[in-house]
């Protein structure tokens, strides 16, 4: 009796709760993103902390998707070797 109740359950709240699990996680990275940007602005003002974070996103968009694409070629070449394995 107890398994229908909680199988009757997540039927009718299932997507509901995985939405809200997910939409938590999405406010938690966001809103870290959003403390390190006043942080940013608080401790450099408004002038040097906009400078400084259009340099780290100029810097993320460019070299970092490099060094990121590089990282997961070499991961991909250590992890599934280069061709047959036998």
């Amino acid at each position: 009796m107890m398994v229908t109740d909680f199988n009757l359950l997540l039927e009718r709240y299932g997507y509901k709760m995985l939405f809200m699990v997910f939409g938590v996680i999405l406010l938690v990275i966001l809103g870290a993103l959003a403390l390190y940007i006043y942080a940013v602005f608080k401790l450099y003002g408004i002038l040097a902390g906009g400078v400084l974070l259009v340099a780290i996103l100029v810097y993320a968009l460019t070299r970092g998707r490099k060094v990121l694409d590089t990282e997961a070629q070499a991961s991909v070449k250590y992890l599934h070797g280069n061709g047959r394995q036998r």
